[in-house]
């Protein structure tokens, strides 16, 4: 059976308040490097990160100061630390790891390099299926005219007649007869009108 006071390796990330100062701010990392010792554990490397920004605000705060302890400590005391990592009410956030024996510490500046050169290459290869998606736009006309196909002829123009030929077929139309009434054919009809029973004056 495995023996409860065996050492595991850990890495503890604590996010601190960032407005508290520089005497504050190393007062709380000595108390957490004591509580470690009190617990029986080693401290093996320590990287003091600083301030940096916070991609979402945590605790009304838009940046934290960030420390990196690496230790070792039997398994059975690291619930000791959590609980009162948790309860500090200094520290915004904190996150413990357990690493492995043959875990290398690599410090923060190794980790941003890197993250930096991946960031590179990223856009170095989105640029890269930018320019094979594109194609160069004097291919696209010679495609577009070898697909048109000829097209029809247009009817031939009719021409328009001179305004002396319009005015000329006016002329030759023929008038619509207009009937004269004559005032004997008035009288007639106001007669007939008169004359009629239906219709009373």
């Amino acid at each position: 059976m495995e023996n409860s006071q065996s050492s595991c390796a850990y890495e503890i990330m604590v996010m601190l308040l960032p407005d508290m100062g520089e005497a504050k701010t190393n007062q709380i990392l000595e108390e957490i490097r004591t509580e470690i010792k009190e617990h029986k554990g080693k401290i093996q490397n320590e990287e003091i990160i600083g301030l940096r920004d916070l991609a979402y605000r945590i605790k009304k705060q838009d940046a934290g100061f960030y420390a990196v302890l690496n230790i070792t400590m039997p398994k059975d005391q690291i619930r000791d630390i959590e609980r009162n990592l948790n309860l500090h009410p200094s520290i915004m956030r904190h996150i413990i790891l357990k690493t492995d024996k043959d875990y290398e510490v690599q410090s923060f500046k190794i980790y941003e390099e890197e993250a930096a050169k991946a960031k590179q290459e990223r856009m170095e290869a989105r640029h890269k299926k930018e320019e094979v998606r594109r194609v160069p736009e004097k291919t696209v006309t010679k495609e577009v005219k070898k697909e048109q196909k000829p097209i029809a002829k247009a009817p031939a123009k009719v021409e328009t007649p001179k305004i002396e030929e319009v005015e000329k077929i006016k002329e030759e139309k023929p008038k619509k007869k207009t009937e004269k009434l004559n005032l004997e054919d008035v009288d007639k009809k106001l007669k007939s009108l008169i004359d009629d029973p239906d219709i009373t004056l």
